[in-house]
């Protein structure tokens, strides 16, 4: 995740515009650092991000205190003044500071009185799914209704599946891709990537997007594979990875044949 600014106001440095009035002075419970907000891209998809980030973590890196979701921040503040949408003019008004203790944020009233509200932080949580995730399967595209077919990613996935029911090895998919001008969003259309691809049955309507490593997707989409063309490759899937293990075994032990004969020789 890269910084891309840091929004900070000569006239108080510890004083940060919540938008485009109020301003809020927003302290950490564990290093008593301030906050500073900061916009970011967190991924390749979504655009730039408000994020508020303790300056002890930031730039001092004493801190471990988790970064704050502008959206977040302000629900937290509709929840405490009683309102359904933020308002800059009566948080400038009645809010004196906020204090970030560990999940709760504390605020501190003009007139003396405290209350708190619990702020919720990005969690990826062993086996949960998303339903709109920060990555997207190849040959897809994010949109506001769901997933819908990218018709170039979609092409070459035709054309994975097609070359390796004829008999190619990935690596050689992977090189005749790149030849014809296919792309991933990362530019390369890797092994790794192809590899997965192969094994997704996302593709015929399915939910696992990675079979692998888990990563399940509950949404509705339009398939790129039929079923019978995913049973054939899967079926040439299980024979070469019985290989590759062979492969990795085999060198493996004569690795340590190797070790233990060098050890065994006199000096």
């Amino acid at each position: 995740m890269v910084i891309k600014r840091v929004l900070q106001y000569k006239d108080s440095p510890k004083a940060i515009r919540f938008g485009s009035g109020a301003i809020v002075v927003l302290y950490c419970g564990k290093c008593g650092n301030h906050y500073v907000k900061g916009v970011t891209k967190p991924n390749a998809f979504d655009g730039l991000q408000e994020h508020w980030y303790c300056f002890g973590k930031l730039r001092k890196k004493i801190c471990d205190a988790k970064n704050i979701r502008g959206y977040r921040l302000r629900d937290a503040c509709c929840e405490v003044l009683g309102t359904d949408k933020f308002d800059e003019d009566l948080f400038g008004k009645t809010i004196d500071k906020i204090i970030v203790v560990a999940d709760r944020l504390e605020f501190h009233f003009y007139e003396g009185t405290v209350k708190t509200a619990n702020i919720k932080y990005f969690s990826a949580a062993k086996g949960k799914t998303f339903k709109y995730p920060l990555k997207k399967p190849f040959g897809y595209q994010r949109t506001a209704t769901g997933y819908v077919v990218n018709p170039e990613e979609a092409e070459a996935v035709r054309l994975m599946y097609k070359y390796y029911t004829d008999g190619w090895k990935i690596a050689d998919i992977s090189r005749e891709l790149e030849a014809k001008g296919y792309k991933s969003f990362k530019g390369k259309l890797s092994r790794g990537l192809i590899g997965i691809a192969l094994d997704s049955d996302f593709y015929i309507g399915g939910k696992n997007v990675a079979a692998q490593k888990p990563y399940l997707l509950d949404v509705e989409h339009e398939p790129i594979i039929d079923k019978e063309l995913f049973d054939t490759v899967q079926k040439r899937r299980v024979i070469e990875l019985k290989k590759q293990e062979r492969r990795i075994a085999t060198r493996r032990r004569m690795d340590i044949e190797k070790r233990n004969g060098n050890t065994s020789q006199p000096e």
